[in-house]
Parts: structure tokens; C-alpha cells; sequence
């Protein structure tokens, strides 16, 4: 058996173990978006694995476009879900990262679409809504482009946590951390298709695949009931005697924002 496919089928196992215990120890609700990130993700690999494409005569370019589709709405959501998280108890700040967000996504597709253009003409392809290479192709600049900017709003996030002393709880740490790793093993992973030779891409996928799968492993043991309730101050733990200057300065931000927004709101008559 090929070492990728070893490493598709411990991809699976691990990420039926990690929902099986999220619904058992009912975390699964309160992380939804990230269950269903993961869900579909098993969902779209046992699909991948178990359909006999070649003997239903069946192109499995219709359902990877299908499946990219969807996995691209669920890349902006959970990233979304991990900034009301976090930002919770700061709402003038959650405002403002709300819209730095979808600008990162909108100058993402932009220059996707610039990107494409470039490529598809290197490929000499032409913009045809028949043509199935064309689509694949496109998405996957799209796909690369909503990686790459899902990854650098998580690690936004994550030096967010680590430089202001935010109270969250030691599950949505380690979501954070865990999601860092797992969009950033997908992104090397989609900029590599462009780069190596197809031997050295199935070496490297399978690598990434088993980091992925590492990634799995951690939140399937790492998230529990307990830590769900247990609340932790990452940033400048190193140096308690500036998290209270820090939390003053974060406080005064976010109510110098929301301040802000009251200040545009038109009056109603």
C-alpha cells in the first residue's frame, strides 16, 4: 500500500476518534464550526477513499469542486467563530476585527482571481464554464488564497493571545494553536502543487497529511469537559507585572472603539 494512503486511512481513523469523543464529552455543540470542519473533512476523505470513481465511469473532478466549495466557506467560518471566541468580552474590538477580517478575505479573492488570470494563461487555458480543467484550476488559487489568509488571521489571533493577557479557556487555546498548524500544513501543502516534482508532492502530502493527523491526535486528547471551564492568561505570562498595564490598555482600546461606533451611528428621528 502506498505511503500516502497509509497515511489517508490514519487521517481518517484519528478524526473519527476526535468527533466521537467532542459529541462524548459534549464539546461538540459549543465548537460547531469546528466540528463541522472536521466532519466534513472525514466526511469529503471517506468519500475520496471508499467511491469507485473509474467503475461508476464517474469524474472525481465534479466532487472535489464540490468538496472545495464547501471547505472554503468553512475556512472563513471557523475563523470567524475563533474571533467571537476570543474577542467575546471586548465587542468594540470584535467589531473592528470583524471587518479587518473580511477585508483580508475580500483582498485574498482579488488576488486570487489576478492570480488565476496569470496562471490559467501559463496553462493556456481559456475561460470556458464548460471546460473542467479551467474550474479546478481556478479553484485552486481561490483555495490557496483563503488558506493563506485564514492562516495569517490566526496567527494574528494566536500573538493577540500572546502579547494581551485574554482570559479564554484552555480549549480555545489549544483550538487556536492546533488550527495554526493544521491551515498552515494545508497551505505549504497547496503551494507545494506548484513547486515540486508529482514524486516529491506525494512525499510531502503524505507528510502533511500526518501532520495533520497530529494535529487531530492533539485536540482528541488535549480538549476535555474540564478544560472547557478552566480559564488561562497566555499573554505575558512571562512577565506578570505587565498584564495589568496591558489589560488597562486593551479595556481602553475597546472602549475607545465602541465609543466610536456610537459616535457614527446616525440618530433616528
Amino acid at each position: 500500500m502506498p505511503f500516502e494512503l497509509v497515511a489517508e486511512y490514519l487521517n481518517v481513523s484519528v478524526a473519527i476518534v476526535l468527533i466521537l469523543r467532542l459529541i462524548t464529552r459534549k464539546l461538540f455543540a459549543g465548537h460547531r464550526v469546528f466540528g463541522a470542519l472536521i466532519a466534513f473533512d472525514l466526511a469529503s476523505s471517506l468519500a475520496v477513499l471508499a467511491m469507485p470513481w473509474d467503475r461508476f465511469g464517474l469524474d472525481y473532478r465534479f466532487a472535489w469542486l464540490a468538496i472545495i466549495s464547501v471547505s472554503c466557506i468553512l475556512y472563513v467560518w471557523v475563523v470567524y467563530a475563533m474571533l467571537r471566541t476570543v474577542m467575546i468580552n471586548h465587542p468594540g474590538i470584535l467589531k473592528m476585527s470583524r471587518r479587518v477580517s473580511i477585508v483580508c478575505f475580500v483582498i485574498a479573492g482579488l488576488l486570487a482571481l489576478g492570480s488565476a488570470h496569470i496562471e490559467l494563461a501559463a496553462l493556456n487555458l481559456q475561460a470556458d464554464s464548460t471546460n473542467l480543467a479551467f474550474w479546478v484550476e481556478v479553484s485552486f488559487v481561490v483555495e490557496r488564497a483563503l488558506c493563506t489568509a485564514s492562516l495569517a488571521l490566526l496567527a494574528l489571533m494566536l500573538f493577540f493571545l500572546l502579547w494581551f493577557p485574554v482570559q479564554v479557556s484552555r480549549n480555545v487555546a489549544g483550538l487556536s494553536a492546533g488550527l495554526l498548524v493544521y491551515f498552515a500544513a494545508k497551505t505549504v501543502l497547496i503551494f507545494g502543487r506548484d513547486v515540486w516534482s508529482p514524486d516529491s508532492l506525494r512525499l510531502v502530502s503524505a507528510i502533511i497529511i500526518l501532520i495533520s493527523t497530529g494535529c487531530l491526535l492533539f485536540w482528541a486528547i488535549y480538549l476535555t469537559p474540564t478544560r472547557e471551564y478552566a480559564q488561562v492568561r497566555i499573554g505575558h505570562s512571562w512577565k506578570p507585572a505587565d498584564q495589568e498595564r496591558l489589560m488597562q490598555q486593551l479595556e481602553a482600546l475597546n472602549s475607545a472603539l465602541l465609543r466610536s461606533r456610537q459616535s457614527t451611528r446616525i440618530p433616528t428621528l
